[in-house]
């Protein structure tokens, strides 16, 4: 039997054929050895787990070791939403550095990795001939699978070789989980990547899950220390973004157009939500609903720096429709989406005031002032003389169409995403449409059914001309 063991130390042996071949052939003679010769027994076993533990050790220590060569870092701990890209650009000037930063913030690609969950570990000689590089989640999922598959096949050797005892794998396999944790605990140490975190939160649990469902549970300890390590460094690398977006100095909005920091912001969202799916943490939830009230925050303050207020609405829109573009193209339907939605109508409705006062003030002045008085309510306004409410009659005859066309300029200017300012124009032209049908409403109470027939424009006239502007009004 000792001899037996002896062949596993020879270099180039084929360690699961010469287990299954051969030696289980002899595991009855530890079944008679445990019982008659319990020294033996234990002389077999302590043999077998020495020279077991070397094999994997060497193995593993080899193989990280080489994968460790083909990472490239994602992230530094520069790489927050709140920061101004001019002090990123400073610090990692050069190409080669800044294309791989492209994806600190967004998850793009990098879920494939997701789907090679199952498949064989990365040939790690193969991809440095190739000079291949990966980002730290793909070499942790080759880690991973040999880990799995190098476990279950121990696992269940040594259960049928030896009895029923953990302990003997556990042996084992100490030095070299040790090892995996040590090099695990090393790259976290200085790991500010989240969407890397996320993902390896994702591919540590698909593997828990296939060791389950082979029913190996040898691995759930360390799957549980694995676990303790990331959420904990997550949660340290969100709370950086975080605090960069609360605390965040030196950003300005230098126009109305979307700011790069909200790109970031909804790149890293969108990463977040849709890889938290199916991860039950509602902390989780909480955080995420910190984060967006913290951008809230900072684009109102970014949007100051507009002396306009009309300018400053413009760029809320811009912003939170790039926000909400992201979150919806990624698939992200949550509570996050719909707040953002309501913070987009209300900078949508101002606008939409702002924008009709600068073409049309007399009548929406007019309009709200005069019509409480013709619904019943407070009376004490201004009194409008006949002269001059046909003076306003035929100032928006004269004016309208220009009118018109000057708010379509306007909203094709200030909104670089059509089918936003497509969206925007319809809410526009359809207030001012409400706007001038209460109008026309106020003039037959207060001068009969058919007053200024000659010079009021007629609804189907307006309707008629707001379609050749809004392909989207109906």
């Amino acid at each position: 039997m000792l001899n037996k063991i002896e062949l596993l130390k020879r270099k180039g042996t084929n360690i699961q054929i010469l287990q299954t071949n051969v030696m289980l052939k002899f595991n009855y003679l530890n079944t008679f050895l445990a019982t008659h010769a319990p020294d033996v027994a234990t002389e077999v076993r302590g043999l077998y787990v020495d020279t077991m533990g070397k094999y994997y050790y060497s193995k593993f220590k080899g193989y990280m070791g080489n994968l460790v060569k083909l990472q490239y870092e994602v992230a530094a701990k520069v790489d927050v939403v709140g920061e101004p890209e001019s002090q990123m650009r400073s610090l990692f000037s050069s190409k080669t550095t800044l294309q791989n930063r492209t994806s600190v913030f967004s998850l793009g690609d990098r879920e494939t990795v997701l789907e090679e969950v199952g498949k064989d570990s990365l040939i790690s000689h193969i991809a440095a001939e190739k000079k291949q590089k990966f980002t730290y989640e793909f070499l942790f999922r080759s880690m991973l699978h040999l880990l799995c598959e190098s476990a279950t096949t121990e696992y269940l050797f040594t259960h049928q070789f030896f009895g029923k005892m953990d302990s003997i794998f556990h042996q084992i396999f100490a030095k070299t989980i040790g090892l995996f944790m040590e090099q695990l605990t090393g790259f976290l140490g200085t790991c500010y990547d989240a969407v890397g975190l996320l993902l390896m939160v994702r591919l540590m649990r698909e593997h828990q899950l296939i060791m389950s469902r082979r029913k190996v549970p040898i691995l759930d300890s360390t799957f549980d220390k694995i676990n303790h390590q990331l959420w904990p460094r997550f949660k340290t690398v969100f709370d950086l973004n975080l605090q960069s977006v609360k605390e965040a100095k030196g950003l300005t909005a230098a126009d109305t157009h979307p700011h790069y920091v909200c790109r970031k912001y909804a790149e890293l969202a969108a990463a977040i939500h849709k890889l938290h799916v199916g991860i039950d943490n509602e902390m989780d939830v909480v955080n995420m609903s910190s984060f967006l009230a913290a951008m809230e925050k900072l684009m109102e303050t970014l949007s100051k720096d507009n002396p306009e207020p009309k300018d400053q609405t413009i760029f809320l829109i811009n912003n939170y429709d790039v926000i909400l573009g992201i979150l919806k193209e990624r698939g992200i339907q949550n509570a996050d989406v719909v707040r953002l939605e309501e913070l987009l109508g209300q900078s949508t409705t101002k606008f939409v005031e702002e924008e009709l006062g600068g073409h049309f003030d007399t009548l929406i002045s007019f309009v709200r002032e005069v019509e409480p008085q013709t619904q019943g309510g407070a009376a004490g306004g201004k009194q409008y003389s006949r002269e001059e409410c046909a003076g306003l009659v035929r100032k928006f005859a004269t004016t309208w169409q220009s009118g018109i066309e000057a708010i379509n300029g306007s909203v094709m200017k200030y909104f670089s995403n059509f089918k936003n300012g497509m969206e925007i124009l319809k809410h526009v032209l359809t207030q001012l449409l409400l706007y001038y049908t209460r109008f026309i409403d106020i003039m037959k109470k207060l001068h009969g059914p058919n007053a200024f027939q000659k010079d009021l424009v007629a609804i189907p006239t307006i309707m008629h001309e707001i379609k050749k502007y809004s392909r989207t009004f109906t």
